[in-house]
């Protein structure tokens, strides 16, 4: 981030020296020094001009820039590449016939020659790298998993988390996939080889990114799909994919009991909540970054953030990670907790993963925030979305003050 700039925005819009900003305590309330609504919006104005970058509504609130220390820790984000690509891609669903391998399963001979392993190849780094990968075909199931059986198959059933043999059209199938896999759509990609599946799918599902592919120019069919899934800042340390496969497993159970405490019980869950160290900060930022139906602040935060955090006394990061008889969930949960002063403590977010929803946990680490925290009042920070709108109540029906809206 580059301060030096952000402090030349704002002296031109203060009509101040820059030298003079420079001397301001980060702690200053800049309406003591000018800063009113309109040279707040010229203050705007100037940094998108210069940095080439549009702010976001939610944080178009001059509170969120009345001192420098606020201003750094609005903007941070946009100076982040990571964050700069608005859109986080997690899945990626296929067509087989033509996609897979060349040709038609159960009406030919199936071609897996160069090119088609060279894709496949491809296909198996973006799921170690915890992209989901679904199968959405109209051949028949069986057709399908005698193409898997071929021996040039580089791509194995234990890769797939979801697949979809039917005559339905693929829209259809994609909102089953998404209802099943917990996702929204918009963080979906659908390839296919056919004009018509992948005109359909972009007429009906705008938010759906789609690829043709076309094994005449299959090179450049890979670099398009790395792009869209940014493989150079994903992360390695789970398989998403055995996670979901273990989570259904957990969800057939739950059935079977009338109380999460029970169901809890059952499956001999094991409960970690506890503050967090620097050894936590991959997965914690990694959490934020593909969290957002219970994503209360709407923040998503690098390494960089947490350690941040972890580093400053003024601030405490909690994290909850679980693990049953199904498996190690891993870090599910974390919040990050400002304590500028002795009268407030203020929730600045709190993540959930969207896996282990109905399972208890938030409550588990609110409790735990509660207790460290049990001599100070406690605020909590809710901005609204389309995708968290349904926890805005969390706050409040669990005796934290709502403390910003949006």
């Amino acid at each position: 981030m580059d301060k030096e700039k952000i402090l030349l925005c704002l002296a031109k819009a203060l009509d101040k020296d820059i030298e003079e900003i420079k001397k301001l305590p980060e702690n200053a309330l800049l309406k003591n020094n000018g800063l009113d609504s309109i040279k707040f919006i010229t203050f705007i104005v100037e940094m998108e001009n210069i940095f080439d970058f549009e702010v976001h509504d939610r944080d178009l609130l001059i509170n969120n820039f009345e001192t420098l220390e606020k201003t750094y820790e609005t903007l941070r984000r946009y100076f982040d590449v990571s964050d700069k690509q608005e859109r986080l891609n997690k899945c990626l669903i296929l067509d087989c016939d033509g996609v897979l391998w060349k040709g038609i399963a159960g009406e030919e001979d199936i071609i897996i020659d160069g090119l088609a392993i060279l894709f496949q190849n491809e296909l198996v780094k973006l799921y170690q790298k915890g992209i989901f990968l679904c199968l959405c075909s109209k051949n028949d199931k069986e057709n399908i998993n005698k193409a898997f059986k071929n021996k040039n198959m580089i791509l194995k059933h234990e890769h797939i988390a979801v697949i979809k043999t039917n005559s339905e059209n693929k829209v259809k199938s994609i909102e089953e996939i998404a209802s099943g896999l917990n996702l929204s759509t918009d963080s979906f990609v659908f390839a296919d080889d056919d004009f018509y599946e992948t005109g359909l799918v972009k007429s009906f599902m705008p938010e759906v990114e789609t690829i043709r592919i076309d094994y005449n120019s299959i090179g450049e069919t890979i670099k398009n799909i790395k792009r869209l899934f940014n493989t150079d800042n994903a992360l390695q340390d789970l398989n998403r994919t055995k996670l979901y496969i273990e989570q259904k497993e957990r969800v057939k159970l739950l059935a079977l009991f009338d109380s999460v405490e029970e169901y809890n019980q059952s499956l001999e869950t094991k409960i970690i909540c506890d503050i967090a160290g620097i050894e936590n900060t991959d997965r914690i930022a990694e959490l934020s970054r593909r969290t957002n139906q219970f994503n209360l602040a709407d923040r998503h935060y690098t390494i960089d953030d947490i350690k941040r955090f972890i580093n400053d006394e003024t601030y405490t990061v909690f994290y909850l990670s679980a693990s049953d008889k199904y498996g190690d969930m891993g870090i599910i949960a974390a919040a990050v907790v400002k304590k500028s002063n002795p009268d407030c403590a203020v929730i600045e977010n709190f993540m959930l993963s969207c896996r282990v929803f109905s399972r208890g946990f938030e409550y588990v680490m609110l409790d735990k925030i509660k207790e460290t925290f049990r001599d100070t009042p406690l605020s909590g920070i809710f901005i609204l979305t389309e995708k968290n709108k349904k926890h805005g109540n969390f706050y409040t029906e669990n005796g934290v003050n709502l403390c910003m809206t949006k």
